[in-house]
């Protein structure tokens, strides 16, 4: 059963709570442009696009704690330890935020022009995924420094460790380059949609959201090979499992759409409006954020059905499940919705 979502109107923000018993909303304004998120203890912390930092709220007391000083354009965020590594694109940097101090301990330089954005951790080492160049640079999170780069091509959007093996998507080419992790060299690259972008492990297969093909392709992560490729909607985006079935969301149509993995055939589509980005799964429940609509849809994955549509702040862009709560960073109101 969903949980009971309440919308209340609050000085500078629009806040949403979610609980089961009770409906207290809070307001939280973070930095200019807050995209992606990441919890560390009690904290949440918001990489900031257009102010360059890096804000801190504080989950008991649901107040901004402090706002700390990055590089420029701020983006994806990964917890290693109690240190907090902080994607900056504009600077070709990765800060190092010391979350018990809450302060920058170390700027890591990949390079002018490289636009670190997303990135895995492997171990000991941080796999960062430079958008606008070739590479994916290695960062050895004991020492802080870079070791060490791999050639992928441009573009290099996602990664998804299946076993000691890194899957890394391409959006500016189409296809999938496979690291292997222990000696740090590639396997090999398989083909796949334009766009490659997003991918989900499913047991042994990797499915890969293709947002200029339209389409997901299914890979074989034990031969490394397509093995089905299954027609979806205009630009798909995130895919979430829920059991047996893959919910695909689109920013360019209409519909979620499900895909039975079993069959690797569409079972269903569930109509959300144009516009959703990813989702969250909390027990049975799917949480859709729609960026064009400024709303978090409610999906019963057991009836397959809409349960109901809450409105959150302006163009919410990433989301971080807490507990019973749900934190949904807004981008263009600066705040984030709880």
């Amino acid at each position: 059963m969903a949980l009971a979502l309440v919308t209340v109107a609050t000085i500078g923000t629009l806040v949403t709570q979610k609980s089961a018993d009770s409906a207290i909303s809070y307001g939280i304004t973070v930095g200019d442009f807050p995209q992606y998120t990441a919890q560390i203890g009690q904290r949440l912390y918001t990489a900031n696009r257009f102010s360059n930092n890096v804000s801190v709220v504080d989950l008991d007391t649901k107040s901004l704690v402090t706002n700390i000083p990055v590089g420029t354009t701020p983006v994806d965020l990964t917890e290693v330890g109690t240190d907090l590594y902080v994607m900056n694109s504009g600077a070709g940097t990765v800060s190092v935020i010391n979350t018990l101090t809450n302060t920058v301990s170390n700027t890591i330089t990949i390079g002018t022009g490289t636009q670190p954005w997303e990135n895995t951790l492997v171990g000991s080492d941080l796999y960062v995924m430079n958008f606008a160049s070739t590479t994916v640079s290695i960062i050895d999170t004991v020492t802080k420094t870079v070791t060490g780069s791999i050639t992928v091509g441009s573009g290099s959007k996602s990664g998804r460790l299946v076993g000691t093996k890194l899957y890394i998507s391409r959006i500016n080419g189409a296809n999938v380059t496979v690291i292997d992790t222990i000696t740090k060299t590639i396997i090999t690259t398989i083909p796949a949609g334009a766009g490659a972008q997003f991918l989900t492990p499913v047991g042994s297969y990797l499915y890969v959201s293709n947002q200029n093909s339209n389409n997901i392709t299914v890979i074989d992560t034990v031969s490394d090979t397509v093995v089905a490729t299954v027609p979806v909607g205009t630009q798909p985006q995130d895919m979430i499992l829920a059991g047996t079935d893959l919910y695909v969301t689109h920013f360019n149509s209409p519909n979620v759409v499900i895909i039975n993995t079993l069959t690797n055939t569409v079972s269903n589509t569930l109509n959300v409006g144009n516009g959703s980005s990813m989702g969250v799964l909390m027990g049975t429940d799917l949480y859709v954020l729609n960026r064009l609509t400024d709303s978090v849809i409610v999906i019963d994955t057991l009836t397959q059905t809409i349960v109901t549509t809450v409105i959150v702040g302006d163009l919410p862009l990433d989301a971080e499940l807490i507990g019973t709560y749900l934190y949904v960073s807004n981008g263009s109101s600066d705040s984030v919705s709880i």
